[in-house]
């Protein structure tokens, strides 16, 4: 869904589909994401977790509440921004935004 938002110009069935623009948009590189993402992007992950929550309050919802008051974090390869990447074997590094939303 967030691909959908990001891509400046996206077509009508991406926005139909998110499903869709993930496929054909990530990986043909058709994408240019648009000049205010860097801005927007906590946002629309925010809002993206409320659709989703409110879609799934049963499995979703329950899953977070038996979190309590845990720290979630999003284990990442690749992005210390939304995640924390491991380094050093076993300290985890990162931004964690997806987790603090969470």
């Amino acid at each position: 869904m967030d691909l959908a938002i990001r891509c400046r110009g996206a077509r009508p069935d991406f926005q139909r589909d998110p499903a869709c623009a993930r496929t054909d948009v990530h990986h043909s590189q058709q994408c240019r994401t648009r000049a205010d993402w860097e801005h927007i992007r906590v946002r629309v992950m925010r809002w993206s977790l409320r659709v989703k929550l409110a879609q799934n309050q049963t499995t979703f919802g329950q899953l977070l509440l038996a979190t309590g008051n845990k720290p979630i974090v999003e284990e990442s390869a690749k992005d210390q921004f939304w995640g924390a990447k491991v380094q050093n074997g076993d300290a985890l590094m990162g931004v964690n935004v997806l987790g603090r939303l969470l």
